[in-house]
């Protein structure tokens, strides 16, 4: 939607002038891949998370004025993948590492994170804009199973 927090006051006020229920963000917990893999955690029926991977792969690199004019890969991409982390395990994230390189050609670059949860397994999350094509998030390894959406 916006970045800019005077159009997103803007748009709260016109929607609330205008009566109606509006839901930005965080669509994936909607996805019923996510709500199964949400729901054999909070069961327990994979028992306790040991690791989680979220990986996101663009078969193609969005154009050089779409970059330009984004918040940036975290805030239009990875704040995603993070929500998803924190709405499958029932955790908040309480650590980031990031790191990545520009190693590819036309300036895309492969980034890896590594995300603390309360509970202490890892998380992680990556985005290899070479990959395609793209797969999707997978709780990978639990005691009992996995759940792979």
């Amino acid at each position: 939607m916006t970045l800019d927090l005077t159009i997103m006051d803007d748009v709260r006020d016109e929607v609330a002038r205008a009566g109606i229920l509006v839901q930005i963000g965080f669509q994936r917990r909607f996805d019923a891949g996510y709500e199964a893999a949400r729901d054999a955690v909070a069961s327990g029926a994979v028992g306790r998370i040991l690791v989680m991977r979220a990986a996101t792969h663009d078969p193609v690199s969005p154009p050089a004025e779409y970059i330009a004019a984004s918040g940036g890969i975290f805030a239009d991409l990875h704040i995603h993948d993070f929500d998803a982390v924190r709405f499958v395990s029932g955790e908040e994230i309480t650590e980031v590492y990031a790191d990545g390189a520009a190693l590819a050609v036309d300036g895309r670059a492969r980034r890896c994170r590594r995300l603390g949860r309360r509970s202490a397994p890892v998380g992680r999350r990556a985005r290899d804009p070479l990959r395609d094509p793209p797969r999707p998030a997978r709780l990978r390894r639990a005691p009992r199973g996995s759940a792979v959406r």
